[in-house]
């Protein structure tokens, strides 16, 4: 699919997290080296992809490289996408990204029950994340789910050592003594976090 006509995949994390890559399995680019492929995580409204945007990404044709790309269905090597910064997400609370293209030739590996495993040969005869669904569109805008299908993925969160003690301290700069410490981010809650000053 491409030229503005993207899939998306719902997913829903038992706690919250903060993720940090997305894995991809691209099987073709368009041949001309042009477009780009974009990236959204968005908020689920109503079973819909069609919430608050929370991060967004593109990927140009030359980042992707001809040796990732899984022409013969034979192996499996991703193409990760490093977020620019880890994305926030509430446990239990229904996500979706969202990949799309500027031009029509990109094409990525979607699992689908009863088909085989590309690599395995084995038949599909489960879905290993029983709350994700495909969904695909034809404007970015009306959505259809695609019950029996989802986007071949591998999402990945930070892990915090909860055990370690951080000092912030005074610093010196050339407008004078500065004590800095900006937490902008509202609807994060920090549990059992003590700021000494």
């Amino acid at each position: 699919r491409g030229g503005n006509e993207p899939l998306a995949q719902l997913f829903k994390l038992d706690k919250s997290r903060f993720l940090t890559k997305l894995d991809l399995y691209f099987t073709h680019k368009p041949i001309k080296e042009e477009g780009k492929v974009w990236i959204n995580i968005r908020e689920m409204v109503n079973g819909l992809p069609v919430g608050k945007n929370i991060y967004y990404h593109e990927i140009q044709w030359s980042e992707i490289p001809n040796s990732v790309l899984n022409t013969s269905g034979t192996e499996n090597i991703p193409y990760s996408i490093n977020f620019k910064y880890p994305v926030f997400v509430e446990g239990e609370k229904e996500y979706c990204f969202v990949i799309g293209a500027t031009v029509v030739g990109y094409r990525i590996l979607i699992a689908q029950m009863g088909q085989r495993d590309l690599i395995t040969k084995t038949a599909l005869t489960f879905q290993p994340h029983l709350t994700g669904v495909m969904f695909k569109s034809s404007n970015d805008k009306s959505w259809s789910p695609v019950q029996d299908s989802d986007i071949t993925y591998a999402l990945y969160a930070s892990e915090f050592n909860t055990e370690s003690t951080y000092y912030i301290k005074n610093f010196k700069t050339t407008i004078g003594e500065i004590a800095l410490v900006n937490v902008s981010v509202n609807n994060i809650q920090f549990e059992n976090t003590t700021i000494y000053f």
